[in-house]
C-alpha cells in the first residue's frame, strides 16, 4: 500500500508539473523554455511517445551535429545554407531568435517582452492585434463551381486570422471538411442574389447565368458589375465590420495586415492596390463601412445603364466601356476632397501589393502566411533557401500581399487541373510552405509515410524478369530517402502522383530566380509567356498512376519536358492515397 501511495504521489507531481508548464504565464518568464515545454505538452496531449520514429531520427548522430551547428549545409550543391525548420506550437512564445509559429497559427504580440502563437487574435485590449486594428470583412463570390485550386486559396485565407472572409456561392468548396475559423460560407444561388440586388440597389435584370452567355444575353461576368454595390446589398451581413471589401477567388493571398495597417485604415476611406488613375480593381478592394461609402456607386452617371444592361460593362475596373465607372468616380471624389483614396504601390517598407505571374521564370513562395514572388537572385525563403542577413533583407523586399493568377490559370498547369482529392486538399490545408512555378503547385511530403499519415507497406518485390517496363518509377535506396515535393498540376493528367527531390527543386527555383533577375523586362510589362513552358525541371524520383500500365506517367514526364532519375523500374501500384478519395 505504501508503494502504491508513493507511486500515486509521484504521478500527481508529474501531472502538476505538466499543468504548470502548459500555462502561458509560465512562458512569460522563461521565453525559449516555454516553447520547448509547449512542444512536450503537445506530444503528451496527443499521445505521441518520446520514442517515436521522428524522435529517434532527431537523436541520430548526423541530426545532432546539424542541430548543434544550427544550419544544414547542402554539400556540393551550390545552394545557400539551410536552417532548421522547427516551429512554435499554439500558445508558445514566438518572435524569439526567429522562431515562427506552426501552421495554421500566427504570432500575436502583447508587449516587447511577450508574444504568443494562436489561430486568432487573443481577447483583450492589451494585444497589439486587437487594440487598434479595425475589423475587416471581405466578400468572395463564386458561381458555377469552385476552381480546383480552392484548397490553396483557403489555406492562404486561414493565415489571415484577423480578417473575415465571406464566401458567396451555391455550394461550399468541395473536399473541405471544415472551413478555417475566419472563413464563412453563405449559400447564395444566382436567383437569390438577383432578388437581393433587385430589392436593394434596383437591378432591372430578370436572370443571371453561372457560365457562358444565356439565350437572353446575360453573361456570368455581369456579376462583377455589381461588386461595388455589394456593400449596400449585403449591409446586414457586413454590419459587424468597420471595413468591407471584395476579392476574387483566383488569387494567392499573403499577409494582408502587413499593408492594411491601423494607420492606413485610419487615414483612408477606399483602398485600391492599383495606381492612379486606375483607382479601382476587381481583384481586391477595401472600403470603409459607412453609408456614404457604401452608396458611392450611386454618384456615377453610368449607374442606371449598368443596372439594366445584360452584358458586362466593366463598371468595377478601368478597361471597359463605362466612361463614369468606379475608377473615374473615385478619382473625381478624391480630387474634390470628398473622399480619401489610397492607391498604388506599397508605402509600408518592403511589402508590395501585387506580384506578377506573367514572368516566364515565375517563382512564388508562400511560407507561414507570407508570400514572396520572384524574390531576386537569392531565391525565395522556401525550400530551405537561407541566406545571410543582407540577402534575407533582399528576400523580404520581394514580399507581396496578392498574386493574381491572371495568366497561369489559362495554362495547362491550372486550366486542366482536376479538383484536388480529399487527401491532397487535407495536405494543402496543413502545409506551412507551398511553391508555385509555371509547372504547378509544389507541396512538401513526408517520405516513407502515406498521405493519410500511416506508414506505407512494403511493396511486393518481383524478380527483375517479371517487372513491367511500361511505367516509370524507381526504387529508392535507403541513403536516398530525402525530402521530397509532390507536384499538383493539370499537366500530369488525372490520377497521377509525381514527386521530385526537394534539393533538386531548390536548385530549380534558384535557377528560375536568377534568370528572372537577369531578364531585360523585369519590372515592365512583358509579353505573355508560352503556355506550359518549363525551364530545367528536376528529374522525377517517383511517378505512380491510378491504373498501372496506362502510360500516364510516361505522358506526364514527357509533357513536363523532364526525365526520370536514373534508376531501375519497379512494379507500379496505385498509391495508398487513392484509397482515400480522388475526384
Amino acid at each position: 500500500m505504501a508503494g502504491r501511495s508513493a507511486g500515486a504521489q509521484k504521478a500527481r507531481r508529474h501531472r502538476d508539473s505538466w499543468r504548470l508548464l502548459s500555462r502561458p504565464t509560465y512562458w512569460r518568464n522563461f521565453g525559449q523554455l516555454g516553447a520547448a515545454s509547449a512542444l512536450a505538452t503537445q506530444k503528451l496531449a496527443t499521445g505521441t511517445p518520446c520514442t517515436s520514429e521522428r524522435a529517434k531520427a532527431d537523436m541520430s548522430p548526423a541530426r545532432h551535429v546539424h542541430r548543434t551547428e544550427g544550419v544544414r549545409v547542402a554539400a556540393s550543391t551550390g545552394l545557400p545554407a539551410r536552417s532548421t525548420d522547427s516551429c512554435v506550437p499554439e500558445f508558445g512564445q514566438c518572435g524569439l531568435a526567429g522562431r515562427e509559429c506552426c501552421a495554421p497559427h500566427r504570432c500575436f504580440r502583447q508587449s516587447r517582452w511577450y508574444s504568443q502563437c494562436g489561430s486568432a487574435c487573443p481577447r483583450g485590449k492589451s494585444w497589439d492585434c486587437s487594440s487598434d486594428a479595425p475589423s475587416v470583412g471581405i466578400l468572395v463570390g463564386r458561381w458555377g463551381g469552385w476552381p480546383p485550386w480552392t484548397p490553396l486559396l483557403l489555406r492562404t485565407l486561414a493565415a489571415n486570422p484577423t480578417v473575415t472572409f465571406l464566401l458567396l456561392s451555391e455550394e461550399p468548396p468541395p473536399n473541405v471538411d471544415v472551413l478555417p475559423p475566419n472563413v464563412e460560407h453563405h449559400t447564395w444561388t444566382l436567383e437569390a442574389l438577383l432578388r437581393r440586388l433587385q430589392r436593394t440597389v434596383g437591378v432591372r435584370l430578370r436572370s443571371l447565368g453561372a457560365s457562358g452567355v444565356l439565350a437572353n444575353g446575360v453573361s456570368a461576368a455581369k456579376v462583377n458589375d455589381f461588386k461595388p454595390m455589394w456593400g449596400e446589398a449585403f449591409e446586414s451581413e457586413l454590419r459587424r465590420f468597420e471595413w468591407w471589401g471584395y476579392m476574387q477567388e483566383d488569387v494567392v493571398l499573403g499577409d494582408l495586415r502587413s499593408l492594411v495597417t491601423p494607420s492606413l485604415l485610419g487615414r483612408a476611406d477606399v483602398i485600391c492596390p492599383f495606381d492612379a488613375p486606375l483607382n479601382s480593381s476587381g481583384i481586391l478592394m477595401l472600403m470603409r463601412n459607412v453609408a456614404a461609402i457604401r452608396r458611392l456607386w450611386r454618384l456615377s452617371a453610368d449607374a442606371a445603364r449598368v443596372l439594366a444592361a445584360p452584358s458586362y460593362q466593366v463598371f468595377d475596373e478601368w478597361w471597359g466601356a463605362a466612361k463614369d465607372g468606379m475608377p473615374a468616380l473615385l478619382g473625381r471624389e478624391a480630387a474634390a476632397g470628398r473622399l480619401r483614396l489610397s492607391t498604388g504601390p506599397a508605402r509600408s517598407g518592403a511589402v508590395r501589393w501585387l506580384g506578377n505571374d506573367q514572368s516566364a521564370h515565375l517563382v512564388a513562395c508562400w511560407r507561414r502566411g507570407k508570400l514572396y514572388v520572384n524574390a531576386g537572385a537569392e531565391g525565395p525563403p522556401c525550400l530551405g533557401l537561407r541566406n545571410s542577413s543582407a540577402a534575407g533583407a533582399r528576400q523580404e523586399a520581394r514580399q507581396a500581399v496578392l498574386l493574381h493568377l491572371l495568366t497561369l490559370k489559362r495554362t495547362g498547369a491550372l486550366r486542366e487541373l482536376s479538383p484536388l482529392s480529399l487527401r491532397a486538399a487535407a495536405a494543402v490545408g496543413r502545409a506551412t510552405e507551398l511553391v508555385l512555378t509555371r509547372a504547378g503547385f509544389w507541396l512538401p511530403v513526408a517520405v516513407g509515410m502515406r498521405a493519410d499519415g500511416a506508414a506505407q507497406r512494403q511493396q511486393h518485390k518481383q524478380p527483375p524478369s517479371q517487372q513491367p517496363q511500361h511505367e516509370l518509377q524507381h526504387r529508392e535506396a535507403p541513403q536516398q530517402r530525402q525530402r521530397q515535393h509532390e507536384l499538383l498540376s493539370g499537366l500530369l493528367g488525372a490520377g497521377v502522383e509525381l514527386r521530385v527531390s526537394s534539393d533538386d527543386l531548390a536548385r530549380h527555383v534558384l535557377q528560375l530566380s536568377r534568370q528572372d533577375g537577369a531578364s531585360p523586362c523585369r519590372g515592365k510589362a512583358c509579353p505573355a509567356p508560352l503556355a506550359d513552358k518549363m525551364l530545367g525541371l528536376p528529374c522525377v524520383l517517383s511517378c505512380a498512376s491510378r491504373q498501372a500500365g496506362d502510360g500516364a506517367c510516361e505522358r506526364a514526364v514527357r509533357r513536363l519536358r523532364t526525365r526520370m532519375c536514373a534508376r531501375g523500374p519497379v512494379r507500379i501500384r496505385a498509391p495508398a492515397s487513392w484509397a482515400v478519395s480522388n475526384v
